[in-house]
């Protein structure tokens, strides 16, 4: 489980990497270790870019629970999302995260059920 204390590791930094991340951010990764917090703090727009294009279920546990909606947002979209995560999600105060919930061809029927019946 990760926590925003957790350092962002190699193998993050390589999935980053296979996923076209820029090299500035990924040298900027490598130099030193970087927490989800000085990652969120220091680069948000990164930050952001990993809630949209990360495929360890693990992080986009973390990231759906970020106080941004926007990084919410970008977790719902995301087709590596977990089911369970979708599920969390489809109840977000956020009408735009719920919507990305709905758009994401990965969110099974139950959940798109419930959010037919959003208002």
């Amino acid at each position: 489980m990760f926590t925003m204390d957790s350092i962002i590791d190699e193998k993050i930094i390589e999935a980053c990497e296979a996923e076209d991340a820029c090299e500035e951010g990924l040298s900027w990764l490598r130099k030193k270790p970087r927490s989800f917090a000085d990652l969120k703090r220091l680069k948000p727009e990164w930050y952001r870019w990993l809630a949209a294009h990360k495929n360890y279920p693990a992080t986009l546990e973390l990231l759906a629970k970020d106080a941004d909606a926007d990084v919410r947002w970008s977790v719902a979209g995301n087709a590596a999302t977990p089911p369970a995560t979708l599920e969390l999600l489809a109840k977000d105060a956020d009408a735009y995260v719920r919507r990305s919930v709905a758009g994401n061809a990965a969110t099974p029927p139950a959940t798109l059920e419930l959010l037919a019946k959003d208002a």
